[in-house]
């Protein structure tokens, strides 16, 4: 489970990559297999809590 601070350089390479969007971004995270801090699966609004929290 990534914490913040783990999550936000794989979101960043994930962004680098091309996704726009944070559903993008979530479907790319959860095609990772990287789950949540919770163990969840990333939703767009997961994301854009990630981003906003910085």
């Amino acid at each position: 489970m990534p914490s913040r601070a783990n999550a936000l350089p794989i979101v960043r390479q994930i962004e680098a990559a091309g996704a726009t969007t944070h559903r993008a971004i979530a479907a790319a995270l959860n095609a990772r297999g990287i789950r949540t801090a919770r163990g969840g699966a990333w939703h767009d609004s997961t994301v854009r809590n990630l981003l906003a929290s910085g």
